[in-house]
């Protein structure tokens, strides 16, 4: 260095000076929580340390470029974010506006004459007032366009430095001072040190921010893949458990709460609360929109790829959103064909049950006629012990109700042919409370009818509809041993007749609603019922092209609901 440069050198820039803004630089990488932090402390580093009156920094990524001013006046430093960059002639994007001096533009794609006196053989543009240089410029035009300022003033020394990371010209560094500064080629060479210097700190830190943000999303993202494998998690809990990973995977974790809403139902995380920005996915189940995963902030957070989220933010929410609607279709398949067996084995089951009724049934018929015959025979005999006369009635009794069974297996069955006509069902409801309204009485049970007159007449077996009614009112009986209230209505609806049959008895829970229509089973003592009275129910309404429906519950009565389908010709 000559003895010239030395005295040219403005002795702000010393090692020691240098070694300071590198160690500040390290300190802020570390400290700084957002890109746009870092960025503002550095350009409050280069403002102090060159003890300057302002400086500019400018950064580009992905088309645009984040753009930080600080002013010797005030010490702080301003962050805009996302200024659209222009595009030079080679399609590349630059830092640089349209409202920007050319030599903002012919610094940021490297156009300039390196033996002219104002450029460093690095691109770098330079200038100071006339008095104060040693030295010609290329033009006066290019003189005043780096010394003025974007508000007018007029500095008396300004650097304008690009700043590249891999050869790639990615910013632009600018430093002017009011006061005399003795500029030199050599000073200025030195500042391109602290532009190299400020670029590689900063693309290292986003290195490691990106590395950081990448294990959190990678641990977000396996965290719910061994959620997904957990096959018998409810559907409900794995919502719930998914939603929880979501807010430590974002950049902001600390104001991030998240929700998922799928069918209406809402999974929120711990300490929910939305905020005005938020980043949300659609969860597409076969094809239908069912649902959606959001991401909010509950405090206000800086600019930055997409609103205050990354752009890798976006692709994570995405795919959450994606890989559950697939999980859930997968398990909404899994749920059907699980229903689709169970109902085939069921369906199995009650064809197996009604061949075997059948075949027990014709077998039990003759034994229990010739028990029954003969008991009635011995009824008939004169002088008989009055302990023999009740033995004997017992075997009529016993007789007379397996023959009911065996009537019963034999419906069940469906080896009983159907002798269909046309039928009143308020005829049918009378001829079964005739024989029955008078137990009823003696129970403590009142019988309330509702019956819609001129109903149209059904194509049906009078006499299987008759054991339908039987069936439901003593069924209703047994349900009441302390006496209620039992309904029976009939009505219209569209092309339908509705029999109601309606009890205030002990009800049913969930488990005994979804296999009262299985055969033999019963909440009955085993002397009271066989099992049999609401299958075949169930087996004659649907032989009929009816449906059948049943609400109830613990302590509120039970409520079934027949729907007989009008025949065409029947209907007015």
């Amino acid at each position: 260095m000559s003895k010239l440069d030395e005295i040219d050198s403005p002795s702000f820039l010393s090692t020691e000076t240098y070694r300071l803004f590198v160690q500040a630089l390290l300190e802020a990488a570390q400290t700084a929580s957002a890109r746009g932090d870092f960025l503002k402390s550095a350009t409050l580093e280069v403002l102090s340390k060159t003890r300057a009156n302002w400086v500019e920094l400018r950064i580009r990524q992905q088309g645009h470029f984040s753009q930080c001013d600080a002013h010797s006046n005030t010490q702080e430093s301003s962050l805009v974010r996302n200024k659209r960059c222009i595009a030079a002639s080679d399609g590349a994007h630059l830092t640089v506006c349209k409202e920007d001096p050319s030599i903002y533009y012919d610094v940021a794609i490297g156009h300039y004459d390196p033996t002219l006196t104002g450029f460093t053989k690095k691109g770098s543009a330079w200038s100071r007032r006339p008095e104060n240089a040693n030295c010609a410029f290329a033009s006066p035009e290019f003189l005043t366009r780096l010394l003025q300022g974007r508000k007018g003033e007029l500095f008396a020394s300004s650097v304008l430095l690009p700043l590249s990371n891999k050869n790639t010209r990615v910013g632009l560094l600018r430093i002017a001072w009011k006061d005399r500064i003795r500029l030199s080629l050599s000073s200025v060479e030195a500042l391109e040190d602290w532009a190299d210097t400020l670029i590689r700190v900063f693309f290292q830190r986003m290195s490691v921010v990106a590395l950081n943000e990448r294990v959190k999303e990678l641990t977000c993202l396996y965290g719910i893949a061994r959620i997904f494998e957990q096959r018998d998690l409810p559907t409900d809990q794995m919502l719930f458990r998914i939603v929880e990973m979501l807010p430590p995977a974002w950049q902001y974790p600390e104001v991030a709460t998240a929700r998922i809403i799928y069918d209406n139902n809402s999974f929120v995380s711990t300490g929910f609360q939305e905020g005005q920005a938020h980043q949300v996915a659609d969860i597409i189940v076969a094809g239908q929109l069912r649902g959606l995963v959001e991401v909010f902030y509950a405090e206000e957070r800086p600019m930055m790829d997409e609103g205050p989220f990354l752009r890798e933010e976006r692709s994570l929410i995405s795919t959450v959103a994606r890989q559950l609607g697939f999980v859930l279709e997968e398990r909404e398949i899994r749920s059907d064909r699980t229903t689709l067996h169970d109902q085939l084995l069921h369906a199995d089951r009650l064809a197996t049950i009604g061949q075997l009724g059948a075949g027990v049934a014709h077998e039990l018929n003759e034994p229990i006629g010739s028990i029954l015959g003969f008991a009635q025979l011995l009824q008939k005999t004169e002088g008989l012990p009055r302990q023999a006369v009740n033995d004997i009635d017992r075997i009529v009794k016993a007789s007379l109700h397996a023959r009911e069974v065996v009537k019963k297996l034999l419906i069940f069955g469906r080896k009983v042919p159907f002798q269909k006509s046309l039928t009143d069902i308020n005829t049918v409801i009378e001829d079964a409370l005739f024989f029955l309204e008078s137990r009823c009485t003696k129970e403590g049970i009142n019988v309330e009818r509702l019956l819609e007159s001129d109903l149209p007449l059904l194509q049906a077996d009078a006499a299987q509809l008759r054991q339908v009614v039987v069936n439901l009112v003593v069924n209703a009986m047994h349900a009441m041993q302390k006496g209620g209230a039992l309904t029976i209505q009939t009505k219209r609806s569209g092309q339908t007749v509705l029999l109601i049959v309606k009890d205030t008895g002990a009800g049913m829970n969930e488990d005994a609603l979804r296999s009262i229509f299985v055969p033999f089973y019963t909440t009955k003592a085993l002397h009271e019922g066989t099992g049999l009275g609401l299958p075949v129910v169930h087996g004659i309404v649907t032989s009929h092209g009816g449906t059948i429906r049943v609400d109830s519950r613990p302590g509120q009565g039970a409520r079934f609901e027949i729907a007989f389908p009008v025949s065409a010709e029947n209907t007015e």
